[in-house]
């Protein structure tokens, strides 16, 4: 029988650490949660670990059920947290304080930087203001793409896309949320604040 966590009504990113918590307790946990950024980043808990995940939803209630399996924990080769790289951390959508539009000049000029340097950062996690960046009319977002296409990571806080607004408008990056980031904050080894 699943042990219950009821989750709902809790923000991000409480419902992913109860989860966890239960997991390390327990070899099968069913978790409640009242929305899709909770269940997404539950979701991606299950396939980093190697849990299985079944999932249903019903009048705005998610239902998560996790299992805790020997074999795919040993099968498991997914490697989520970047150990001892390079993580560039964005803030805000300008660059410094001051003028405004030379800040948003000045991050648009870095981000394309990134594009030309031969070591490419292995995370870019964007949070506050900083996620306007991966917006489909942003104007980094084709060189964002491309350092996405060849490999570096770019995460941006859920509570922010939320609370912006902007999640029909993201065009590049997956929606974390910030038990993974301070996840990937402690682990890296050199930490870059544009």
């Amino acid at each position: 029988m699943a042990f219950i966590v009821n989750a709902k009504g809790l923000s991000c990113p409480e419902p992913l650490i109860l989860a966890k918590k239960a997991l390390d307790e327990h070899e099968e946990v069913e978790i409640h949660v009242d929305n899709v950024v909770a269940f997404e980043n539950i979701k991606r808990l299950a396939a980093d670990k190697g849990y299985t995940f079944e999932g249903i939803e019903e009048d705005g209630v998610y239902r998560i059920l996790l299992k805790r399996e020997e074999k795919l924990l040993r099968d498991n080769k997914v490697e989520t947290i970047p150990k001892g790289k390079t993580v560039i951390v964005i803030s805000s959508d300008t660059m410094g304080r001051g003028d405004v539009e030379l800040g948003r000049l000045l991050l648009r000029i870095f981000i394309h930087t990134l594009t030309e340097l031969e070591k490419k950062p292995d995370t870019i996690i964007m949070y506050n203001t900083g996620v306007l960046l991966a917006k489909k009319d942003s104007e980094c977002l084709t060189d964002l793409k491309m350092l996405e296409n060849i490999g570096v990571r770019i995460l941006l806080c859920g509570t922010c896309v939320t609370h912006l607004g902007i999640k029909d408008e993201i065009s590049v990056g997956e929606i974390s949320n910030m038990y993974v980031i301070a996840q990937i904050l402690t682990l890296a080894e050199r930490l870059i604040y544009p």
